[in-house]
């Protein structure tokens, strides 16, 4: 449902969204989130990537991300917790190091 309106009928009775179906939301909305991110549009950057890590919780690419805007933002707690997530699920990535670095510098 659209914000600030009850949802349907038809809304109600539906199934939820099968894990495909989330899997797929997860990817768009992390592309969408990492688009804007590089457009300047750290809010709408954040909450796309805050949808997709919930959507897809074990998406390394989306907590990294999302530890991006945190960070480009200055809000540090949250940009330390999705970093530190990122690391948890991707411990061995190519860029580990250079994560571990901006936690540290936050």
């Amino acid at each position: 449902p659209k914000p600030g309106r009850a949802p349907t009928e038809r809304e109600r009775s539906s199934p939820p969204a099968s894990p495909a179906a989330d899997a797929q939301r997860a990817e768009t909305l992390t592309k969408q989130g990492m688009r804007a991110l590089v457009q300047g549009k750290l809010r709408d950057a954040v909450s796309d990537l805050r949808g997709a890590t919930r959507l897809a919780p074990n998406s390394p690419r989306a907590w990294r991300s999302l530890g991006l805007a945190y960070e480009r933002l200055r809000r540090r707690a949250q940009a330390a917790h999705a970093y530190r997530r990122y690391l948890q699920l991707a411990p061995s990535a190519p860029d580990a190091a250079t994560v571990r670095s901006r936690l540290r510098a936050l």
